[in-house]
Parts: structure tokens; C-alpha cells; sequence
């Protein structure tokens, strides 16, 4: 059985470290981001089963249009095979 996919969404770096460390110690497979953008891009690319996301994530710059809200939404419309990710909110 493989390894269940998990992506961490989390601009602080000693949260996202505890998150994932604890993910991994329990065997899942875990990826990484600090941004919206990485997030989306990520999720593309990995194709997760389960996303931890801070609601509150900080936007890099001012072109940065991917704050949680954006990133929720963008993940509730995305398909991976033929289910969707499951999302859990962090705030």
C-alpha cells in the first residue's frame, strides 16, 4: 500500500517543521509550502490526497494574489484522478 500524500501549506517555518516531522514519523509522505503559489504549483505536481492549509498565509509580495481563501477555493475545484483532495484548515 502506498504511502498516503500530504501537502503542508504553512508560512511559518517552525510550524510547517512540526507539522511535517510529525506527518513523516507516521509514515505519510509529505510536501512542502510556504506560499500560495508554491502550494498551487505543488498540488498540481504531487497530486496530494490530504492538504493542511494556513488560512492565514502571508502574501510574498504585492502581485501575490494566493492567500488562503484563494488557495481553499482554488483546492475545492481541483481534482485528483477522480476524487478531490481533502483539506484541512489551519488557523
Amino acid at each position: 500500500m502506498n504511502a498516503k500524500r500530504i501537502l503542508v501549506v504553512e508560512d511559518n517555518k517552525v510550524v510547517q517543521k512540526v507539522i511535517a516531522d510529525t506527518l513523516k514519523a507516521t509514515g505519510y509522505e509529505v510536501f512542502l509550502a510556504h506560499n500560495g503559489a508554491t502550494a498551487v504549483k505543488q498540488a498540481r505536481e504531487q497530486e496530494p490526497d490530504l492538504v493542511t492549509l494556513d488560512i492565514e498565509l502571508a502574501k510574498d509580495s504585492p502581485d501575490d494574489s494566493w492567500d488562503g481563501i484563494s488557495v481553499a477555493g482554488w483546492l475545492r475545484r481541483m481534482r485528483v484522478g477522480e476524487s478531490k483532495p481533502a483539506l484541512i484548515v489551519i488557523s
